[in-house]
């Protein structure tokens, strides 16, 4: 039987289970961890404008979070790492057999893949010797078609071994990996097990629990909320997702006669959301691009009437806003949007731009707790200062 949401409701339940209602319920490293276990992947991209979308998805739910706390989870406990879930994101260790079929996949891709095979043995006899390595060390000079684009011949050929799982990363500088054989991280048995759900159903099943776990409310339709699960038709993701209910896996929902689905282990928010009992304080967030909490940005429309696009690959003279706003979370509504700037060598983060919604009138109360949401991100990103250039 499913039980009935209303708009209100719903976008209670988002907030509830995406942590950022209320006081924050994660702290320090330890938080980092649970938060990206409790919902199984955090989204990667370089891209830093203030800070990289993953930074600012920590920074608006784990108290006292630094980026330092991610960086040695990734790359020192090895508690957490870097690979391809919906796209490229950060996962628990453990998780990492899951993808073995993605790891085989990538055996199979198929640009430039003899050229790529022919320098696999050279770069795996470089990996062997060297304690890490990058690709633009191995005096590589040939270039190759590749995911994005022509690159170097060595990157293409580093990159192949790291999607297979012949290689991992060993540390990051800024937005450069260097990579090593996984024996050398001191967790190599998380890229040589067997993959735990062979077949294929239960694996898709696996992966949309994962999903409702990362997301929160999954709907029917099609969505970014589905990305990165290959091999599986629309008609077969309903039928899944109509077994996992049948099986108490999965929690079925009507929001306004169309249905969806929450994850068993999220029926605490729910009951919370449809008790009414979310407390409201005056807490300001500035909401990463891809956050888990805006992958379907349909229903954040329609819960919220808060429309959002990434515009960073919209050409400049058709961009609305910017190429890196932020939404602004303040209380339990989207009110604005925000773009910080960080100059890094001058130590201020500058706001570019600011944009209200229509129905809101800032209030001292929302600026006071929106500058502190600046700050918080200066501190993340080494900036000293903040500089207000526009209007609030």
């Amino acid at each position: 039987m499913e039980i009935l949401l209303d708009k209100k409701q719903a976008a209670g339940f988002m907030l509830l289970k995406h942590g950022l209602a209320g006081p924050k319920r994660y702290k320090g490293q330890e938080g980092v961890l649970k938060l990206t276990c409790d919902l199984g992947c955090v989204q990667y991209d370089p891209v830093s404008i203030s800070a990289r979308s993953s930074e600012l998805f920590y920074l608006s739910r784990v108290q006292f979070y630094k980026p330092s706390m991610l960086n040695s989870l990734l790359y020192e406990k090895r508690r957490l790492v870097d690979y391809f879930d919906k796209c490229m994101c950060i996962i628990p260790i453990e998780d990492l057999k899951y993808f073995r079929r993605t790891m085989e996949g990538y055996k199979h891709y198929k640009t430039s893949r003899e050229e790529i095979e022919k320098l696999k043995p050279a770069v795996m006899k470089a990996a062997l010797e060297s304690e890490y390595i990058q690709p633009s060390d191995l005096g590589i000079k040939d270039r190759l078609k590749w995911f994005w684009g022509d690159t170097t011949a060595a990157r293409a050929a580093v990159e192949r071994l790291y999607f297979e799982g012949e290689l991992a990363i060993h540390h990051k500088k800024g937005t450069v990996r260097y990579y090593c054989i996984p024996e050398k991280t001191g967790v190599g048995e998380y890229y040589t097990a067997p993959d735990p759900i062979s077949d294929d159903t239960e694996h898709f099943k696996w992966r949309l629990l994962r999903r409702a776990r990362s997301f929160g409310l999954l709907s029917l339709r099609r969505s970014d909320a589905y990305l990165g699960i290959h091999g599986m038709s629309g008609g077969q993701r309903g039928r899944l997702l109509n077994e996992l209910a049948d099986e108490g896996k999965l929690i079925p929902v009507s929001l306004e006669g169309s249905r969806y689905y929450i994850t068993e282990s999220d029926r605490a928010f729910l009951e919370a959301a449809l008790n009414g009992h979310m407390k409201t304080d005056a807490r300001c967030e500035l909401i990463a691009p891809l956050d888990n909490f805006m992958w379907d940005r349909r229903l954040i429309s329609e819960l919220f009437g808060f429309d959002y696009k990434w515009e960073i690959y919209t050409p400049a003279h058709l961009r609305r806003y910017g190429s890196y706003v932020l939404p602004v979370l303040y209380r339990d509504r989207l009110a604005a949007r925000a773009m910080p700037s960080a100059d890094r060598k001058t130590g201020i983060l500058s706001l570019e731009g600011f944009w209200r919604e229509d129905w809101f009138e800032p209030s001292e109360g929302f600026k006071k707790a929106f500058f502190a949401s600046l700050n918080r991100l200066a501190g993340i990103c080494g900036c000293r200062e903040v500089d207000i250039k526009c209007s609030i």
